[in-house]
């Protein structure tokens, strides 16, 4: 597939011009060890791969005739994923924790091209680590309460070839999260919650640019 003259992508090509392929098999290992009566804890760890956002790569050609075949940037993002956690099941409430790891060699970080203000997909290796809480209490048969607590950080590089020291925005993931609930079941026919959701505040990178 290529561009026509006007800077629009010819709609007539084949599926497989405009995705790279990518038939490397998926792998997923997981266990749970129940060493106590309440007591749970878990381990994973999986191979796989998701596409990026093709639409913002081919939005940026600007070149009559360039061909999506030249295109790095439609490569598959394959991400190794690792986690642990505890878990604990009392007979009014439970919750669980658990640490992760994500990484991946040519992942993608999104960042705004000064000029344009468009989106630009950066290619680059990155490693987002984080941390989940969750836990559920009954008060009564009909009244519950819940709260989440999530942290996730992700890193990249400034330059080429750099350390992965560039922490990793919005664009890319979530700021940390505290949610709470509360569910009143009136009847068997139905029932109320009140919940919220607070994204807190950070800072990144603070003096660069």
């Amino acid at each position: 597939m290529q561009l026509v003259e006007e800077g629009r992508l010819a709609l007539d090509a084949p599926v497989e011009k405009i995705l790279p392929a990518f038939a490397a098999p998926r792998v997923l290992i997981g266990g749970i060890w129940r060493f106590a009566d309440e007591w749970s804890a878990f381990a994973s760890w999986s191979k796989g791969f998701t596409l990026p956002n093709v639409g913002i790569p081919l939005r940026n050609i600007n070149t009559p005739g360039h061909s999506v075949n030249d295109i790095a940037d439609l490569q598959a993002i394959v991400v190794k994923n690792t986690e642990v956690g505890i878990a604990w099941r009392g007979e009014r409430g439970g919750f669980s924790a658990s640490t992760y790891r994500s990484t991946s060699d040519l992942g993608v970080s999104l960042s705004v091209d000064p000029v344009s203000h468009d989106f630009v997909m950066n290619r680059v290796p990155v490693n987002i680590t984080g941390f989940e809480f969750s836990s559920e209490y009954h008060f009564t048969d009909s009244l519950k309460a819940t709260l989440l607590y999530s942290r996730t950080m992700g890193n990249t590089w400034f330059t080429t070839g750099g350390p992965l020291t560039k922490h990793m925005g919005v664009n890319d993931i979530n700021p940390d999260k505290i949610g709470s609930s509360l569910t009143w079941k009136f009847s068997d026919r139905g029932d109320a919650t009140l919940g919220e959701t607070t994204l807190r505040s950070r800072m990144l990178n603070p003096g660069t640019s």
